[in-house]
């Protein structure tokens, strides 16, 4: 089994982490929690030079 190792993984992860718990803790809706992690995500990706496009956000 190869593992994908990518330089942003720990920015991935930390985005990720806070916009789930912030989601989980009621603090955010679900949909609004994703939404905002996707465009984050999608920031630090192509901040670091990746083609990184984004779907339509969840309704």
């Amino acid at each position: 089994m190869y593992a994908l190792v990518i330089p942003e993984a720990s920015q991935v992860l930390a985005v990720t982490e806070l916009r789930f718990n912030q989601a989980i803790g009621g603090e955010l809706e679900l949909k609004e929690a994703l939404n905002m992690a996707a465009e984050e995500i999608a920031k630090v990706m192509a901040d670091s030079g990746y083609d990184a496009p984004t779907l339509d956000p969840l309704q």
